[in-house]
């Protein structure tokens, strides 16, 4: 049984080389006819691409499998913006005559980011970094407002989570 395991303690071995410098011509790990691996992958089946992309195998993953740090990724996640997603909800469900737009009920005005930043007669509704610890996050999740229904639903309440997280700026 030992022998018949040794016989195939090479492949991995082959799969590592292959994917640590991808099949291409110029490198030691393929021939002219096949990759490292090429009784699994004939290098006409590959062409110009690497190993690693016909086993569908990415850079971070590939670190990870040798035992590396996976790369930075280069994309970066829109942050929510205050002008974009948070003041249409403030206008459309709660800076309304009567509520928190003039006349204002407790003090409190959100038709502007410098007033709604300031808060009302109970001091600031949010701090930035600790948006599920607002009081504007505690009275729309649950808390009763707005008053008139319908509540605001999960996905509009978490923009304002990650927006008071994010720093809750004027953008």
């Amino acid at each position: 049984m030992r022998h018949v395991s040794n016989r195939f303690a090479i492949y991995p071995f082959m799969l590592m080389i292959a994917m640590l410098f991808g099949c291409q011509a110029e490198n030691p790990v393929c021939t002219q006819n096949f990759c490292a691996v090429g009784e699994i992958f004939p290098r006409s089946e590959l062409g110009d691409r690497k190993f690693t992309e016909v086993q569908g195998v990415n850079d971070a993953q590939l670190a990870t499998l040798l035992g590396g740090t996976p790369p930075t990724p280069v994309f970066q996640v829109r942050k929510v913006s205050f002008k974009d997603d948070i003041q249409p909800i403030l206008v459309e469900r709660c800076a309304i005559p009567g509520c928190h737009a003039a006349p204002i009920a407790a003090g409190l005005d959100l038709s502007k980011y410098d007033t709604f930043k300031k808060g009302g007669n109970n001091g600031p509704v949010f701090v930035a970094g600790d948006g599920k610890g607002s009081l504007v996050v505690k009275r729309i999740d649950g808390g009763g407002m707005p008053p008139i229904p319908p509540p605001l639903d999960a996905d509009q309440v978490q923009l304002f989570i990650d927006w008071i997280d994010e720093g809750a700026e004027n953008n």
